[in-house]
């Protein structure tokens, strides 16, 4: 998500990257005077309550941790990228943007925008408008163990254990697969090696 900010007319543009949406906000400042010693507070609001706060000068050394980024600028616009709030599909927010160092006094600047939808992930599932995600027409079990929506025929498959660690789950073929192929050879037989993360040929005796 990308919003545009005027810190002269004092307005937003709020806007979805290549029309996705994602849980990161590129603020980008603009201004006819000096933007190079800006600071700013973001308030994110849901139903008038404030949910989350950061800080743009008060961040931790340790960039994993920061909340706020400063990214490559110009002399005209500074960005920041505001790293994952937490927003709930399907709702209205207001963040708030205080900045200082721009004028003699902090300017802010409101933005309102709906958080869309996600994508439906398969044709029979609905949205809850309660929970806030897609539910399929048939409840998955809820004994512990993993299950793969069968579109099909309307209901849950068992996944079955995997045979190794280094497999992955093939969502297609309802298989687990090995990292490697296993070689196509009538003359040799092999089995798959965990520690070699290969097949390795058996002796015939």
């Amino acid at each position: 998500m990308e919003i545009d900010i005027n810190l002269d007319t004092r307005k937003s543009l709020f806007s979805l990257i290549n029309n996705v949406f994602d849980n990161n906000f590129y603020l980008n400042f603009k201004g006819k005077e000096d933007i190079s010693n800006i600071s700013f507070v973001s308030q994110l609001f849901l139903n008038n309550q404030m949910e989350e706060e950061s800080f743009s000068n008060n961040q931790p050394e340790d960039s994993s941790l920061k909340d706020i980024l400063l990214l490559p600028s110009s002399s005209d616009i500074k960005r920041f990228l505001l790293r994952n709030p937490s927003l709930i599909p399907d709702e209205t927010y207001n963040l708030k943007v205080i900045v200082s160092g721009y004028t003699d006094s902090d300017v802010e600047i409101d933005t309102l925008f709906t958080v869309p939808v996600p994508e439906k992930p398969l044709p029979s599932w609905v949205w809850n408008e309660t929970e806030k995600i897609w539910q399929p027409p048939v409840p998955m079990p809820e004994d512990g163990n993993d299950y793969e929506w069968l579109e099909d025929s309307q209901e849950w498959f068992l996944v079955p254990e995997s045979p190794y660690p280094s497999w992955q789950w093939n969502s297609e073929d309802l298989s687990w697969m090995p990292p490697d192929p296993e070689p196509i050879d009538e003359s040799q037989t092999e089995l798959w090696d965990e520690e070699t993360i290969s097949w390795m040929p058996v002796e015939n005796s």
